[in-house]
């Protein structure tokens, strides 16, 4: 059996499932290349951010702050074209003299928010995904007193875990963006 060990958070967890999936089938396909055989994959996962609390507040929340999750065996012939696709990709960046961005779910990116704020209250009546569903909120309740406040999200991965940020013309349009409205 394979094992592969991951230290993360909780929240990053359920985003980069798929992608733990995938780099350990990659990690199967390489050793049976070798003449191994791996007959099954597990994930350890350590939280560095559980909360025994919050076990009894959300319902899919981990129960431990360490699980073991089995990983599914793709075929080889999904993991192959998986790879090549990848590194056609990668050939395709070569010829190009600016890299295209990342997509907003490889950069951790959440949608934009709109919060529905009333009074004096510093947390969110509610949080809607267009600023349409936060007038209607407001309308339906006859407020008159709430105000509409647009929370964009962040790029998390540029932010916090791209090392080669400083080259990327996104991250650096996003912190001029952030510069001249902070």
């Amino acid at each position: 059996i394979l094992v592969d060990y991951k230290y993360a958070g909780v929240n990053s967890v359920k985003r980069s499932l798929e992608d733990y999936f995938m780099q350990t089938n990659i990690y199967r396909y390489m050793l049976q290349k070798a003449g191994y055989t791996v007959d099954g994959i597990r994930i350890m996962l350590f939280y560095r951010d559980w909360m025994k609390m919050k076990t009894i507040t959300e319902i899919d929340y981990p129960p431990a702050p360490i699980t073991s999750i089995p990983a599914p065996i793709m075929s080889s012939e999904y993991v192959e074209k998986f790879i090549h696709d990848k590194i056609t990709i990668l050939k395709d960046y070569r010829t190009m003299t600016v890299l295209p961005p990342c997509s907003e779910e490889d950069r951790f990116q959440d949608p934009d928010k709109y919060a529905v704020m009333r009074g004096a209250n510093k947390r969110a009546s509610k949080l809607c995904d267009t600023e349409e569903q936060a007038k209607k909120y407001v309308s339906d309740r006859g407020w008159t007193n709430a105000e509409i406040i647009l929370r964009k999200s962040e790029p998390k991965r540029c932010l916090m875990y791209c090392d080669v940020n400083q080259f990327c013309p996104f991250y650096q349009e996003y912190k001029q963006k952030e510069m001249n409205n902070g």
